[in-house]
């Protein structure tokens, strides 16, 4: 969905799979701009694109580089809480700086989960 207006909405993408179990996978991007309104529209779309009843299993939050330590890590653990709680296998990473890429040039959030019924993960 592209209405032309990211600044406060998540847009998401979303792909299952078929067979049993079934997983579900979906990624959004926010460029709101408070860090809490961006992880709470990128958890509410992934949750929405991956199914009702469907808990993420492992997820993966990208941030830009413009907010300090401390809101990072806040974010991880909402992030966390939005997705179900210490269940999920979250990633993290903050971005930097890049070149051309769409969330990369200015603040933004992007999150990617997965629903893996039955799959274990593990971070490292």
């Amino acid at each position: 969905r592209d209405d032309g207006d990211d600044d406060d909405r998540a847009r998401a993408t979303t792909a299952r799979t078929t067979g049993t179990p079934s997983y579900a996978f979906a990624s959004a991007m926010s460029r709101a701009t408070s860090l809490e309104d961006a992880v709470r529209a990128c958890a509410r779309d992934v949750a929405r694109g991956l199914g009702r009843g469907r808990d993420a299993t492992w997820a993966q939050l990208f941030v830009c580089g413009d907010y300090d330590e401390d809101a990072v890590a806040r974010a991880g653990k909402l992030t966390r809480e939005l997705l179900g709680g210490t269940s999920v296998s979250l990633v993290g990473a903050v971005v930097r700086g890049g070149v051309g890429a769409e969330g990369m040039t200015e603040s933004g959030v992007a999150l990617t989960a997965a629903a893996m019924p039955g799959a274990t993960t593990a971070t490292f």
